[in-house]
């Protein structure tokens, strides 16, 4: 399934994080301080809080910095956007990538009933603010040709997620609304 949050963690004050990879997308949100990912083939990208790095499944990387850093970082299986090679997002103003991370932090440790529904939609979303945040990417030819067809096929198609405001905010109000519709009770009652 697109989008499954797989795990999520959160490192404390770090300096470096030794050469590692992952079988998923890692997604790394800065929640303060700043660094560099290294990876194999010598590239650097560098980061800093209110920044999310995205590194593709098996690439080999590190992460350091000289003041310290703190993240939020999670594994996404089959994540709905069109990129290949590792890549950096600025947070919009109202932190809402921030927002999403720390509540997908808060129910992958918790065993709230439908916990399951709510990380689905939180990864739905993460993948949504990244694609939305990013403006240009490397995307490969045929993820390029679809792009271009899907928008010839729904042509002013409005997220689901988006209220009449204009807003993209995920709430608890959506989430309830979502989970009621598909489990028959909001993911809070136990």
């Amino acid at each position: 399934m697109n989008n499954t949050i797989l795990f999520v963690g959160e490192h404390p004050k770090s300096f470096d994080v030794r050469w590692h990879t992952h079988d998923a997308w890692e997604l790394v949100y800065c929640t303060s301080g700043q660094g560099a990912f290294r990876f194999e083939n010598g590239t650097v990208l560098p980061y800093r809080v209110g920044e999310m790095v995205a590194i593709p499944p098996l690439e080999v990387h590190a992460n350091s910095s000289r003041e310290g850093f703190t993240n939020i970082h999670l594994t996404i299986a089959d994540p709905s956007f069109p990129y290949k090679t590792p890549f950096r997002v600025a947070d919009d103003d109202t932190g809402s990538l921030h927002s999403a991370f720390t509540q997908a932090k808060t129910y992958y440790m918790t065993d709230i009933r439908g916990r399951e529904l709510v990380l689905e939609a939180l990864g739905a979303l993460i993948t949504s603010y990244i694609v939305v945040f990013r403006s240009s990417a490397a995307f490969s030819e045929p993820v390029e040709r679809s792009g271009r067809a899907s928008s010839r096929i729904i042509p002013g198609w409005i997220s689901p997620w988006t209220r009449s405001s204009g807003s993209s905010r995920f709430t608890t109000t959506t989430c309830a609304s979502a989970s009621k519709k598909r489990w028959g009770y909001p993911p809070w009652n136990t």
